[in-house]
């Protein structure tokens, strides 16, 4: 071990269960841009065929205000006549999935407002009644979920937008929401270019002619916001993973963990360097696609130097930098996690009304939008305080 960092790792063991901490509620802002495809080159937002994509993704956004499971795969061979949900009568099939939920979408302008429901099935096995009011009910076959507020927002003409997503404790689901969309969207695509009277079954050189949309969405970074975090010092613990593949090698487990329980003065300028250089390579560039972009491993073979080559030598493939945003809430730090720590706190065990959430994301957006080279009008929900 290093000595003059004065700081040894330890293997953690937890055993029982965590206090439990009043949920937390938040917004997270993303800019977004659109490829025809599979494309890597954005694409106009007025220019979808011969529509605007607000249009495109309202109409496919009531297609998805039924229950969609599991993260939809986007391949050129993909059939019109793939089953989404899992065949009836297998609900093993389930656990472990994600369940999502389009609620309500609003187009006012050139924004889209809404929510959506998200959760994990299995998550939890019965959900307990009110004694003498309502019974206890099994949740084998039911995901419980959270209902999330979304706000999309595109330029009339222009390949930059940005999406504002809640955050509810820890969970985002911005992916499901980008995700879907590009699937419903490659599926209708994928319809239009079949001949109904002539051609029954999907033939899958075909896919190639068919035109859809993907929404790309990236976090908008706030350098303001790291250095706060920085200088005030809000750091916990270092933790770093070795995993291994299970036999079926389709999943991977934890082989074992070491942590440094805190951040001590002798690694505080190292562990910020790596920070800083994580939050560099995700900022918006000219020449992205030409930069090295750490993965979580690089993250970890970084951490793990910090501390010696006794620990730089076990080879983890993971590893992160707890820290404690305003709400005393623990966020983990890595590479792929940059987005983490950019979630702005709106309250604690109770959310704010719909135009207070609209509005502090609007106004964080109005100090971000500039950096992040976005420009587009925000309709307001009423509430200008």
């Amino acid at each position: 071990m290093n000595e003059d960092h004065g700081q040894s790792p330890t293997i953690v063991v937890q055993i029982g269960g965590k206090e439990r901490m009043a949920t937390t509620y938040g917004y997270r802002l993303f800019k977004v841009e659109l490829r025809e495809g599979f494309g890597r080159s954005s694409v106009d937002f007025s220019k979808c065929k011969d529509e605007h994509y607000l249009d495109v993704a309202s109409r496919l956004l009531q297609l998805l205000m039924s229950t969609q499971v599991g993260r939809p795969l986007l391949r050129n061979n993909l059939s019109i006549e793939d089953e989404i949900d899992p065949p009836e009568g297998e609900v093993e099939t389930f656990s472990g999935q994600k369940a999502f939920q389009v609620i309500s979408e609003k187009k006012i302008q050139w924004a889209i407002y809404g929510e959506v429901f998200a959760g994990l099935f299995s998550e939890y096995e019965v959900a307990l009644g009110v004694p003498g009011r309502t019974e206890d009910r099994e949740l084998g076959d039911h995901a419980p979920s959270k209902r999330f507020r979304f706000a999309l927002i595109l330029p009339e003409e222009g390949t930059a937008g940005v999406l504002v997503v809640e955050v509810i404790g820890r969970t985002c689901p911005v992916d499901l929401i980008t995700r879907w969309l590009a699937y419903c969207s490659q599926q209708q695509a994928l319809a239009e270019e079949i001949d109904e009277e002539n051609d029954k079954e999907f033939r899958p050189a075909r896919a190639k002619a068919a035109r859809w949309w993907r929404p790309v969405a990236q976090a908008m970074m706030d350098n303001d916001r790291l250095l706060q975090i920085i200088k005030e010092g809000r750091f916990g613990s270092v933790e770093l993973v070795k995993h291994e593949i299970q036999s079926d090698r389709t999943r991977q487990k934890v082989k074992f963990k070491l942590k440094a329980p805190a951040v001590d003065e002798g690694v505080v300028k190292e562990v910020t360097a790596a920070i800083k250089t994580w939050f560099n390579e995700r900022l918006p560039s000219d020449t992205a696609d030409v930069r090295k972009i750490s993965s979580n491993k690089d993250g970890a073979k970084t951490l793990a130097a910090i501390f010696g080559a006794d620990v730089a030598n076990l080879d983890f493939d993971d590893g992160w930098v707890q820290v404690e945003d305003e709400a005393g809430r623990p966020t983990n730090i890595s590479p792929s996690r940059m987005s983490e720590i950019f979630t702005y706190p709106l309250s604690v065990g109770k959310k704010v009304d719909d135009e207070t959430f609209y509005y502090r994301a609007r106004v964080t957006y109005g100090q971000l939008s500039i950096a992040a080279k976005i420009d587009v009008e925000w309709p307001e929900l009423g509430k200008t305080v």
